[in-house]
């Protein structure tokens, strides 16, 4: 080889390594595997209150996840993994309010609107009952989890995750969902 192609190859090639790289963690990142967080924080007049210190944290790692409420009193987490967490409001000059045992699912938003109530810091408005929405009303997603022990028992050929999911409406053999061509869709057979 000469200089000149050495020249010419050395860059192509590292700049197609590079592209593969970030279309990569941008696929990735585009994840069925989990769900959303997100609601509105007002007051007792119903008014946005901004800049809320929100904290959800996972019950079973204790890994505990930080935003704040924006201008508008709105906040969001995306993809977060499935399980139970605890989310907690704070917010000098206001009540500080903690809603527990919110469940996160595959592929669903948990809208939590919350009120906070004007007291001290050292008010903990505890609540215990479920707040988060029981019916999805954001998007027409489905999704769900199947525990290991459900895949043993069900009548599935070659205990193969993925052939679970012919059995789902307009699920093709072919890869096809809904209509969707199978290079568009984004099932996940939890290996890993």
């Amino acid at each position: 080889m000469n200089i000149l192609q050495k020249r010419f190859i050395i860059p192509v090639a590292a700049g197609m390594v590079a592209l593969t790289t970030l279309c990569s963690v941008s696929a990735w990142a585009q994840s069925s595997a989990s769900g959303s967080v997100g609601g509105q924080v007002t007051d007792q007049q119903g008014s946005a209150v901004p800049e809320v210190d929100i904290r959800l944290t996972d019950l079973s790692t204790n890994f505990t996840l930080k935003t704040l409420s924006n201008a508008t009193g709105r906040f969001v987490y995306v993809n977060v993994n499935p399980g139970t967490y605890t989310v907690t409001f704070v917010k000098t000059g206001f009540s500080t309010r903690k809603v527990e045992g919110q469940e996160v699912r595959v592929g669903e938003l948990l809208n939590l609107n919350t009120t906070l109530e004007v007291g001290a810091v050292t008010n903990v408005i505890e609540v215990t009952s479920s707040q988060g929405a029981e019916l999805q009303t954001v998007n027409s997603t489905i999704g769900t989890t199947v525990s290991g022990a459900s895949l043993t028992y069900l009548p599935i050929f070659g205990s193969d995750s993925s052939s679970l999911a012919l059995y789902q409406p307009g699920v093709t053999k072919e890869g096809a969902v809904a209509g969707a061509m199978y290079d568009q869709n984004t099932f996940q057979s939890g290996r890993r």
